[in-house]
């Protein structure tokens, strides 16, 4: 999933992510249509803001 799937996935708006995680609503709707790649300081301010684990968000799955 991507950063937009998961945004509406968890019912928020950009303006919404951008309170919860510290980043503004322009820098999110510039990462969602891929005009920035996230700095690992920014992964881990949209997963705070998601309320999600890095993997989910980076398309990460674990194998056992």
């Amino acid at each position: 999933m991507n950063l937009n799937q998961l945004r509406k996935q968890k019912g928020l708006s950009q303006y919404a992510l951008a309170e919860k995680s510290g980043i503004s609503q322009n820098y999110i709707s510039e990462l969602e249509n891929e005009k920035h790649e996230a700095t690992e300081e920014i992964i881990i301010k949209l997963c705070i803001g998601l309320e999600i684990d890095p993997n989910t968000l980076l398309g990460w799955q674990c194998k056992k």
